[in-house]
């Protein structure tokens, strides 16, 4: 993590993650969405790739305006029943409207193997726009604790294409969105 100024003040920036995939709980997955909680981040902008289940471009950006929690898992432990109708907010949403060209339904599924066919449509199916392995544990607990949340999903898989996923495509595609993601990034921000 580092800590950048920034016009509207102090920016926490953070790159990697740990997964749900890694072996490991929610707790871990969440753990520096929880410290930047408590550090006094007041808003948050989360990133990832994934597996675009529309006929959408690679590199295009989706503002994430909903989810779908399809881990099997929940970032808290015993009765904590939070109303999660409003993780993304819509006034930081709306910002992303902008520079991002898409916006939609994320769900998380636990991977680390990508969907198969059957998976893809019956997610396609039920509104899931595009589909990862992140983000929605940390925009939970995120809000959970009081953070704006908004969130940028790269296409970086087309799940319904003929060929077989390219991990290294996947990381390219991911590359060429950057721009997008920075002005992005800079309008949450600006919000």
């Amino acid at each position: 993590m580092r800590v950048y100024d920034h016009a509207s003040g102090p920016v926490l920036v953070a790159t990697g993650r740990t997964h749900l995939y890694e072996g490991h709980g929610p707790r871990p997955v969440t753990a520096l969405a929880r410290a930047a909680a408590g550090a006094g981040v007041e808003r948050a902008v989360l990133t990832n790739a994934n597996g675009c289940l529309r006929d959408w471009q690679l590199g295009d950006v989706m503002a994430v305006t909903d989810h779908m929690n399809l881990s099997g898992a929940s970032p808290f432990d015993g009765p904590l029943f939070l109303d999660v109708s409003a993780v993304w907010d819509p006034e930081l949403t709306a910002a992303l409207r902008g520079p991002c060209q898409r916006e939609g339904t994320y769900a998380i599924l636990r991977g680390p193997e990508y969907q198969t066919p059957a998976e893809t449509r019956a997610l396609a199916g039920m509104g899931v726009d595009c589909v990862g392995m992140s983000t929605v544990m940390e925009a939970l607990a995120l809000h959970a604790l009081g953070v704006r949340v908004a969130g940028m999903s790269v296409v970086s898989d087309l799940s319904f294409a003929a060929a077989p996923t390219d991990p290294g495509l996947v990381v390219e595609a991911a590359a060429r969105a950057g721009e997008t993601v920075r002005v992005g990034i800079e309008a949450a921000l600006a919000a």
